[in-house]
């Protein structure tokens, strides 16, 4: 390693420090997803990690300083996980990844829609989480909307297919799953319509769009 490149690269201690913050905010998350907001307390946390509290004033200022930090850690990882699913493996692809999540979600895809689920519970009592969730929401509308511009939608079709395909998202983490493997197969040929304006059979076999869905519809999608 260079000077330059040591000069700058955290230390043992400095890497210590952000596992140990990141700690204090995974047990808040669970506990939010557990007990709700008022569940998320420094004693309760502090015992669950086998700390004393002093330890979490290492980290925090305070409560509100952790409940912060657990809403933007919040928003950032759903945007990330929304554009990576949309960006990197296509649109077209993305789109069917986002609506399959959606509706035949894996275990760690459950626990994201709980929590995104808590966070809107604990919305309509704090107005600090409720401004959390307005700001995720407005910005995976942004990120949607984008995308789908870039897939040749215009300005008013993008925007209005965005709202449908966030729609989804919100009632999916407000309901959970609500359809069957078989009912699933189904009707996701319509949602992807609906979403992209293609039908699904028909870019399954164009080039523009080999995705299977190996663990769960592929034998119920199959064309």
């Amino acid at each position: 390693m260079t000077a330059a490149a040591q000069a700058i690269a955290p230390s043992d201690g400095q890497q210590d420090a952000v596992a140990a913050r990141a700690a204090w905010i995974t047990a808040a998350r669970y506990a939010l997803l557990s007990h709700g907001p008022d569940g998320v307390t420094i004693s309760s946390l502090a015992r669950g990690l086998k700390l004393t509290r002093g330890a979490f004033y290492w980290h925090f200022k305070n409560r509100e300083d952790l409940l912060c930090d657990l809403l933007e850690e919040c928003r950032v990882g759903a945007r990330l996980t929304i554009f990576d699913q949309l960006s990197k493996l296509g649109f077209e692809k993305g789109v069917l990844r986002v609506l399959d999540t959606l509706h035949q979600p894996t275990t760690p895809e459950l626990e994201a829609l709980a929590f995104d689920r808590a966070l809107r519970r604990w919305g309509r009592e704090d107005a600090m989480a409720q401004t959390a969730v307005d700001v995720l929401d407005s910005e995976r509308s942004t990120i949607i909307e984008h995308l789908f511009r870039h897939a040749g939608f215009s300005f008013d079709e993008a925007k209005l297919r965005a709202m449908s395909l966030c729609d989804q998202i919100v009632s999916s983490s407000i309901t959970g799953p609500r359809y069957a493997r078989a009912e699933y197969a189904t009707l996701l040929s319509g949602l992807y319509l609906m979403a992209t304006g293609c039908v699904l059979a028909e870019a399954q076999q164009s080039h523009h769009l080999n995705y299977d869905l190996p663990h769960r519809l592929s034998a119920d999608l199959a064309v």
